[in-house]
């Protein structure tokens, strides 16, 4: 999907299933230090391209996280080999897997994960946030695309579920 091969997402609406299906996965990322955070990066264009997902790498692990529709959002583990190329439905876009690209994450490579939290707004998922030793980021559901949020949001609407 998304033009990654081999990349099979599960969409989660709600926490509770995230929880029910990822809980463990989740909790083993507490206190392991980010290594690496990949995007797609659209050569054309020279900017993030938020279709595709966010990869996180770690000592021992590597998330993958993507926004697909308002209530439906992708949490894999180990499923992107960023030595491919993403081949967008077959388009001419310029698509290739970027590391550390987004100026806005730069603070969070070498940084220890503290805390994971689980976002619902209106009880439909709506992220996953880091709480790092010094700072915090989340991929988020910007509607039909990933958005990068850095500071907590507290809004009545929107719900947190610490793992």
């Amino acid at each position: 999907m998304f033009g990654i091969k081999g990349y099979q997402p599960k969409f989660y609406e709600n926490s509770s299933k995230v929880l029910c299906d990822l809980k463990q996965d989740l909790q083993e990322l507490k206190g392991q230090k980010i290594k690496e955070i990949w995007v797609v990066w659209d050569q054309f264009y020279d900017e993030w391209f938020a279709d595709c997902p966010v990869i996180i790498r770690f000592e021992e692990s590597q998330i993958e996280l993507s926004a697909y529709q308002t209530g439906k959002f992708a949490i894999t583990f180990h499923q992107i080999d960023t030595r491919q190329q993403p081949n967008w439905y077959g388009t001419e876009f310029k698509l290739m897997w970027a590391k550390n690209k987004l100026d806005d994450l730069e603070f969070a490579i070498g940084q220890q994960v503290k805390e994971i939290e689980i976002i619902e707004e209106y009880s439909l998922l709506f992220g996953i946030g880091f709480q790092l030793e010094d700072g915090y980021f989340a991929v988020c559901n910007g509607l039909d695309e990933n958005c990068i949020v850095k500071e907590k949001q507290e809004r009545s609407h929107l719900r947190k579920i610490i793992v």
